[in-house]
């Protein structure tokens, strides 16, 4: 297995990176019923252009087999620091295991770094928690998330 982990283009990678969407939403989506999959592509070019968006791609060939998606913000309680976001981290099953997870962050942290990033953020779903990987790569615990769906309804 020649399994290579390198930076990516959205335009370049993403009819590939589509169908390992679609398996990784249906892995581990919440709130299905009012946040179905729909990637606002645009953003994620918009962001790539301003150098606001780190893209590391892990494949076997010309085969993708997981991706790892970090934004760039300020952080505007902080400036003028920048906030290395990850948004989305995946890994098709049968290559989690061995150091792929570890590979894929190491190359977002170092190209976050590159680009200004002061600190960098994961978060991790409670029923796919990885957070024993985290903290092996030096990562802390600081805050817990909670979600809710707000639905309404016209009067």
């Amino acid at each position: 297995m020649d399994l290579t982990v390198r930076l990516a283009k959205i335009a370049e990678v993403r009819a590939r990176i589509e169908p390992l969407l679609r398996a990784h939403w249906e892995e581990v989506a919440q709130h299905r019923a009012i946040a179905p999959l729909n990637p606002c592509w645009e953003y994620y070019y918009a962001n790539e252009r301003i150098k606001r968006l780190v893209v590391v791609v892990a494949e076997n060939g010309a085969d993708l087999v997981g991706y790892s998606v970090y934004f760039l913000a300020p952080m505007l309680h902080n400036m003028p620091n920048l906030l290395a976001q990850n948004d989305i981290i995946y890994i098709r099953r049968e290559y989690r295991r061995g150091s792929l997870a570890m590979r894929l962050m190491n190359l977002g942290e170092a190209e976050a770094k590159r680009l200004g990033a002061s600190i960098i953020s994961m978060h991790v779903k409670v029923d796919h928690d990885f957070s024993s990987l985290l903290v092996r790569a030096g990562y802390a615990e600081i805050e817990t998330t909670y979600s809710k769906e707000l639905t309404w309804r016209l009067a």
